[in-house]
This record gives C-alpha cells, sequence and structure tokens, in this order.
C-alpha cells in the first residue's frame, strides 16, 4: 500500500489557514476605511490575527458642530472588534479628554479629563447608538451646572438612544430619546467627603436630540434616584425634573436626606457639622444654578444618631 507524503498531510491545514487570512484581511481594509472616516490623519496600525481586529490610533479626536458642539479626544487609543461583530467595538484611551457645551443654555458647559478609560460602543442596526459605555480611571469632572469641580476613583457612563414610543398613547409625557445611567465610586466635590453615586437620568422630548433647539421647546430631563451614599448609608436621594426655560436651566424636585443643614450647607456654600437624623426628612428642591431654593427645612430638635458618624462633607 503506497504512503501518503507526510507533507500532504497538512496541505488542508495550510488552505484553510490561508482561506482565513483572505477573509480576516477584507474586515482589516474594512475597519481601517471606518477608522479612517472617523479619524481623518490619525496615523494606524492594525494586527489581531487571527481572533480579533485590533486597532492601535494615533491622537484620535472627534468633534462635532451645529446646536451642540462637543470634542472627544486622547493620546492613544486601542480598538478591539471581533470580525464578526461590526456593531460592538471596545475602545480603551490613554489621556481620554471629553467637552461639551450647549451655546443656547447657561452653564452648559461639561468636561472630562482622566488617566484612562475604556469604551464599549453597541450601534443598531440602524447605526444608531444602542448603548455607549465608558469607564473613566480616576476622572476630573467640571460641570458648569454644579459651579464645583469634581473628582473620582472610577466613573461609569452609560448612554443609550431609545426608539421614542411612548408607554401609552394618552400619556401627557412626551416619547423617552434617551437614557443615561451614572455610577461612581470615591466621588467628591471640591474638598468633599468621597462618595458613591448612582443616578438615572431620561431625557424626553418632541425628537431626536440632534436638534437641541426644538427638542429644548418642550423637553425635559427626569432625573431618578440620583444618590449618594458614604459606607455608613445613603446621605441624598434626588427626584427632579429639568426643563430649558429661556435659555436657563431650572429644575424642580424633592430630595430625601437625614443630612438638611449639610446639603443646605452645600448648596451656600457654608461648612456645618451635623448629625443624621433618625429618620429621612423631604426637603423640595428649585432654581437654577446659582439661586437654588431649599424648601422644608426642619426644625432643630430632631431626634439623631449619635451613634453613627457626623454626616460628611458634600463640599
Amino acid at each position: 500500500m503506497k504512503r501518503i507524503p507526510l507533507w500532504l498531510t497538512v496541505v488542508p491545514l495550510i488552505l484553510g489557514v490561508a482561506g482565513y487570512w483572505w477573509f480576516w484581511s477584507g474586515y482589516k481594509d474594512g475597519f481601517r476605511e471606518q477608522i479612517a472616516a472617523v479619524f481623518p490623519g490619525s496615523p494606524v496600525t492594525i494586527g489581531g490575527f487571527p481572533y480579533r481586529l485590533e486597532a492601535e490610533v494615533g491622537s484620535p479626536r472627534l468633534e462635532s458642530r451645529g446646536d451642540v458642539p462637543a470634542t472627544a479626544s486622547a493620546d492613544n487609543a486601542i480598538l478591539n472588534r471581533g470580525p464578526w461583530q461590526p456593531d460592538l467595538t471596545i475602545v480603551r484611551s490613554a489621556e481620554p479628554r471629553v467637552s461639551g457645551r450647549i451655546p443656547a443654555l447657561a452653564n452648559s458647559t461639561l468636561s472630562i479629563a482622566a488617566p484612562s478609560s475604556e469604551t464599549s460602543l453597541h450601534l443598531d442596526q440602524a447605526r444608531r447608538i444602542a448603548r455607549l459605555s465608558t469607564v473613566f480611571d480616576k476622572p476630573r469632572v467640571t460641570l458648569a451646572l454644579l459651579g464645583l469641580p469634581l473628582t473620582a476613583t472610577k466613573l461609569e457612563v452609560h448612554f443609550r438612544e431609545t426608539t421614542g414610543r411612548s408607554a401609552e398613547a394618552w400619556s401627557p409625557s412626551l416619547p423617552q430619546r434617551a437614557q443615561v445611567v451614572l455610577e461612581g465610586e470615591g466621588v467628591k466635590a471640591a474638598a468633599g467627603a468621597p462618595l458613591k453615586l448612582a443616578a438615572d437620568i431620561r431625557v424626553t422630548g418632541p425628537t431626536r436630540l440632534i436638534d437641541y433647539a426644538r427638542w429644548a421647546s418642550k423637553g425635559t430631563v427626569e432625573i431618578h434616584a440620583l444618590t449618594l451614599a458614604d459606607t455608613t448609608d445613603e446621605v441624598l436621594r434626588l427626584d427632579a425634573t429639568m426643563v430649558a426655560s429661556g435659555g436657563v436651566p431650572r429644575l424642580t424636585g424633592t430630595l430625601v436626606t437625614s443630612c438638611p443643614q449639610t446639603v443646605r450647607a452645600a448648596l451656600t456654600g457654608e461648612r456645618v457639622s451635623e448629625q443624621r437624623l433618625r429618620l429621612p426628612v423631604t426637603l423640595s428642591l428649585s432654581g437654577s444654578p446659582g439661586a437654588w431654593q431649599l424648601g422644608n427645612l426642619p426644625e432643630a430638635g430632631r431626634a439623631t444618631r449619635a451613634q453613627q458618624p457626623a454626616c460628611p462633607a458634600l463640599r
């Protein structure tokens, strides 16, 4: 019986690898074209064979103009994608910087800078953002709405654009257009104590968030259960609605806290020492940046939890 040469037994393997390389190279070229369209002029190096597409992009920068000018940049970024998963991309960035503002709205400037971040971008079939999630490591945040610089050990920002369909046709609320979920560890406002942050923010409006002027006419920002907590327990919980009225953000809501004087001091810039109340109180919060109004402050003499640590400074 004639034996088959050993080299013939590896031919199918060689052909398979060569064929896969041909397919992978096609995906690589398509990935390069997409990156070049998003980051024109940035140097791009792509590798990752055989399991993934990994692109290193030098000095990437995104910029949008129009009603809401914004920029996102970094010193360096590494993009990872499965060859057959064009709708999901993971981005690791060095020295990321994000900034934006709404020229027609006062106190709308936002900027975030961090040593590093990791982002996952998932697009739907219509190429809209199904989910955009970013984890910033040790970020520095400037938010004009608060008027205070923020720092954190970690900050997660999750964004998704929703379909825009109301729950009920007869509902007086406008369709939800977007959702933002925040989670933060070691969050500090100026010289305040490090706290844990959680928030669920939903944006409603008559149109997608690409037309600010039309959105601002009827749109709202719904803050659902924004909470701050220390290692002892929850310090405050805010539920509120914000609208753009006459080019100024105006907020109305309720705030539940066991540290009412600490909350008041955070709004006025004072410093107080306060023991936590045994029973939380509900306060009203309204107004605009620089003119916040806090109502229903309790009188002195309420029972406190003297055995617990004092209320943490909020600024």
